[in-house]
């Protein structure tokens, strides 16, 4: 039978690092390890409360999910979430080559109903495709809303980097790249390494930030998280630590010794993740720092043998020009009952709300269900006709 062991303070959360780490092994992405969720709660989780579950199967830890506390939203909904969950590409439940799936879902379940008046829904997104947990969740006695989320626009390393450049880049795309290099070589320097000393990171994350700041405003936003001192301090531990584990794919692109684009990126296991970047914007218009040193770290990549260049989350079209595949990841919220969820919350919503959840559930949530095959009933064990 699994148990469920709740950590709910940061001195359990340390405490964990062994156990969880020996899990990581059999995990394709990054965001599950131990560091990048600590790293994010000890910066950024000061809104959220720890709610760590370990899955013990013969007093030892078979899964982990990392949930935390939140009562942020456009509804005035207690919901737990996964832990790190807007810095984050990928979330998967951290199970155990030996560890029994199904038998984790039925003990979440169960503690679900055990617990369900300290909060009003749970909310699983990001999951990718190939999660055993996908199938799991549809399969169990739970009552869920599942649904398509954004795609994931991937570039899949599998011939050599000339020949992915002429079958599945864009013609004029690619030769626009080649041709900025070479005006640029005209006139100064240029200069892309791979940042692999601590030093020299910081100094680099210092211009980054500056860089980043500068760009949203040019497009019309006041302010963002990027000048918040707090986020500033969660990238500069995280890539730090990154560094360190070898983990970081940080690369600087500098024209005449002045940096013009920075990749702030992640490999992991043979995979690229492509996280945060910026550019310099007096450079935008006529050279393209961004897609220079995009195209020169796709091919290190291929360089190194990697396995696929992952774009995270969204369906833009500088993703769909590098890229030859695609998956999807997916999205649950788990309620208790269908009758108590809208009983309950719609006694809870004010009236504009209220209309606003009454249209989606009666006609929008309807016509998603119909459009796609890969759409789950609300406490059904198949996807919807």
């Amino acid at each position: 039978m699994v148990e469920i062991k709740v950590i709910n303070s940061i001195e359990g959360f340390k405490e964990l690092e062994p156990a969880w780490t020996a899990l990581i092994g059999s995990t394709e992405h990054i965001f599950q390890t131990w560091e990048w969720n600590y790293i994010w709660y000890k910066h950024l989780g000061k809104e959220y409360d720890l709610n760590i579950l370990l899955f013990i199967d013969g007093g030892k830890i078979a899964a982990i999910i990392p949930l935390v506390y939140s009562k942020k939203g456009h509804f005035p909904w207690k919901r737990y979430e996964f832990m790190a969950d807007f810095v984050s590409n990928y979330h998967d439940i951290i199970l155990s080559s030996d560890a029994n799936i199904n038998n984790t879902i039925l003990a979440l379940k169960d503690y679900i109903s055990e617990n369900f008046g300290k909060f009003d829904y749970i909310e699983l997104r990001f999951i990718p495709q190939e999660s055993l947990m996908i199938k799991s969740l549809n399969a169990s006695p739970l009552n869920l809303i599942g649904f398509d989320h954004t795609p994931v626009h991937m570039i899949n390393i599998d011939k050599a980097f000339d020949d992915y450049l002429v079958k599945d880049v864009p013609r004029e795309f690619r030769q626009d790249i080649r041709q900025q290099i070479r005006k640029l070589l005209k006139r100064g320097s240029l200069d892309y390494h791979q940042c692999k000393e601590d030093v020299e990171l910081q100094e680099v994350l210092t211009e980054f930030f500056r860089l980043k700041v500068e760009s949203l405003k040019k497009i019309g936003h006041r302010s963002s998280f990027f000048e918040e001192t707090k986020f500033q301090e969660f990238d500069r531990e995280l890539y730090s630590s990154l560094l360190k584990n070898n983990w970081l794919y940080l690369h600087v692109l500098k024209f005449d010794d002045k940096i013009i684009a920075i990749n702030c990126d992640i490999i992991f296991n043979g995979h690229v993740y492509c996280h945060e970047s910026t550019y310099d914007c007096n450079f935008l218009k006529k050279f393209s720092p961004g897609h220079i040193v995009r195209y020169m770290e796709i091919e290190n990549a291929f360089s190194l043998r990697c396995k696929d260049v992952d774009w995270g989350q969204g369906d833009l079209s500088y993703k769909r020009q590098w890229s030859n595949t695609k998956k999807e990841t997916y999205r649950f919220y788990i309620f208790k009952d269908k009758p108590f969820i809208r009983r309950y919350y719609l006694n809870k919503l004010r009236p504009s709300l209220r209309a606003a959840y009454v249209y989606y559930t009666e006609q929008i949530l309807p016509k998603i269900r119909k459009a796609s095959s890969r759409v789950f009933i609300t406490g059904s064990k198949t996807p919807a006709p």
